[in-house]
């Protein structure tokens, strides 16, 4: 979550409309927007619309459908780090509140009541709902066709990549979608 607003631009259907004062609120999955930067200034929850992104420090955030990992369909803003021919990919930062924990003996340490950053990650195909995965080789290999598969993996084990950073992901979609 981004504690204080920063320059941004609204847009609508791909086009910039307005530049405001943006921020993310984590915990409520909403931008929060406000004409300027006085700390006297209304802030606003933006419209949740597919229609409407936002451009914010230089990275685009879409609001749009993905499959939880209960494989039901949620919506909400995600932040896109690649959008090729045929895959896209956008990662999403979730704020968690974690209770109070209470050491019960000497041997354990006490944690007070916190918030906690999780970052979940999503592929999926232009115009379809994303999917949720984890930094894991093998639940990123499933979501591509078998021919796909095959030199993928080659890819893979050519630049000894194991998939486990955002940059990599992003150069495997790369890689699939220039053999399209």
């Amino acid at each position: 979550m981004l504690e204080e607003f920063r320059p941004a631009v609204i847009k609508y259907s791909g086009k910039d409309e307005k530049k405001m004062y943006a921020r993310i609120n984590a915990y409520a999955d909403e931008i929060e927007i406000k004409e300027n930067n006085n700390v006297s200034s209304d802030v606003y929850g933006l419209i949740k619309s597919s229609k409407i992104s936002c451009l914010l420090g230089g990275e685009e955030i879409d609001y749009l459908p993905y499959y939880d990992k209960n494989k039901n369909i949620l919506i909400g803003y995600l932040f896109k780090g690649y959008e090729g021919g045929k895959y896209v990919f956008y990662t999403r930062t979730k704020k968690i509140l974690m209770e109070s924990k209470k050491a019960y003996s000497s041997l354990q340490r006490s944690f007070p009541t916190r918030f906690v950053d999780k970052k979940e990650y999503f592929i999926g195909e232009n115009g379809k709902p994303l999917q949720l995965v984890s930094l894991s080789k093998k639940e990123i290999l499933g979501l591509l066709n078998e021919s796909e598969k095959i030199k993928a993996k080659e890819f893979l084990k050519e630049n000894k990549i194991r998939l486990k950073k955002e940059s990599e992901i992003i150069s495997l979609l790369k890689y699939v979608d220039s053999l399209q």
